[in-house]
């Protein structure tokens, strides 16, 4: 089994804390350790050793993932030349692990860098399983999922269709319908149907399989992105931009995905999986006082609950009859919104860029 972290993306929702120069990966959010550390911590048992753990990461952030992640070698980092979302970003990684002589009938799972994960004896069991499912069901592309704690606007819903096979107690059942990013009622809607489960943003696959579908769906893209890998290993930066650039923004299931035929669900009721795109979410996932707020630092409340309050070092934040609301301050950015907006923080940002040529992002 091979294994890709994706590391590349700015965490954006998750603004004052994640900015561009240090994004959400690279924060202590739960506990002592970044969510990357987390994340390579909760994977390595499923491999021999670290090199058969791949990190596709912007360039900028090469020194941030040496620091956090030492034992991964450097000639595993997938440098992206820039942000352009899963679906470039996925195809990269594969000619990448291509190009390194990575055997085709290979499993490759490549999964987010920013997940929390509370059972990971779980995790580690559905990983288990999905490989013995590979080696029968070879051209299949696995996309696990899980019925989330909280839903968010932010999740994409699938809905089992066809059996396909099982695992143990595992079924593998074709992705009969999609439903990226509904808002929050019909998020609600979905999960209490009994029918809808939160997809994980993980895929598996061998990796012979993914070069095919690219082959197949993304004839021009996946040439763009072989070129960018020749670069890579002729050191010509210039080549890499280039062809990369010409990629479409787009995420992996518009890219890929929702092309392909043979996509299987598979639902873990163990894993406790959650997404960390919105400060409601980190709330939701941390442990509340006794009014039904977390407080992160020097917090004093009165008359308040159901509060979300972060507090950098050296700094006191008090608030008063106050429900319901996030206040994350930082040395130089402060953000204060209802729980329930938390999401839009990506919208406030496009005002924000404008000040002082986006110093603040």
């Amino acid at each position: 089994m091979k294994i890709v972290i994706r590391a590349g993306g700015h965490g954006t929702r998750l603004w004052p804390l994640s900015r561009k120069r240090k994004p959400k990966q690279f924060h202590k959010l739960f506990g002592e350790k970044t969510l990357l550390r987390q994340t390579f911590e909760r994977v390595f048992p499923l491999v021999e050793q670290a090199d058969d753990i791949f990190v596709s990461i912007n360039e900028e952030y090469v020194e941030l993932l040496a620091e956090v992640v030492p034992e991964i070698p450097s000639r595993n980092y997938i440098l992206e030349p820039e942000v352009r979302n899963t679906g470039p970003a996925i195809a990269l990684e594969t000619a990448f692990l291509l190009d390194r002589g990575v055997v085709k009938d290979e499993m490759v799972a490549t999964i987010p860098s920013d997940d929390f994960i509370g059972n990971e004896k779980a995790f580690h069991s559905m990983m288990e399983v999905v490989e013995k499912f590979l080696k029968d069901y070879s051209d299949y592309v696995v996309a696990p999922a899980v019925v989330p704690s909280l839903a968010s606007d932010g999740f994409t819903y699938m809905s089992p269709g066809q059996l396909v096979g099982s695992v143990h107690t595992y079924n593998f059942n074709l992705v009969a319908d999609w439903i990226e990013k509904p808002g929050q009622a019909e998020s609600r809607e979905l999960i209490n149907s009994g029918r809808y489960f939160a997809h994980v943003g993980m895929y598996m696959w061998h990796l012979g399989t993914a070069e095919n579908l690219f082959e197949k769906y993304q004839k021009e893209a996946w040439e763009h992105v072989q070129a960018a890998v020749a670069g890579m290993e002729d050191n010509d930066g210039a080549v890499v931009h280039e062809n990369y650039t010409l990629l479409p923004k787009e995420s992996i299931e518009t890219f890929l995905i929702h092309h392909a035929t043979e996509v299987a669900m598979v639902v873990d009721e163990e894993m406790q999986w959650s997404d960390i795109g919105k400060w409601q979410i980190v709330k939701h996932l941390k442990k509340v006082d006794t009014q039904g707020s977390v407080h992160d630092g020097k917090v004093v409340a009165h008359n308040s609950s159901g509060n979300f309050v972060m507090a950098p070092d050296g700094k006191v934040i008090a608030v008063v009859g106050m429900e319901d609301v996030v206040v994350v301050d930082t040395d130089d950015a402060l953000l204060v919104c209802r729980a329930e907006h938390s999401g839009d923080v990506k919208e406030v940002l496009k005002q924000v860029k404008d000040i002082e040529d986006g110093r603040f992002m």
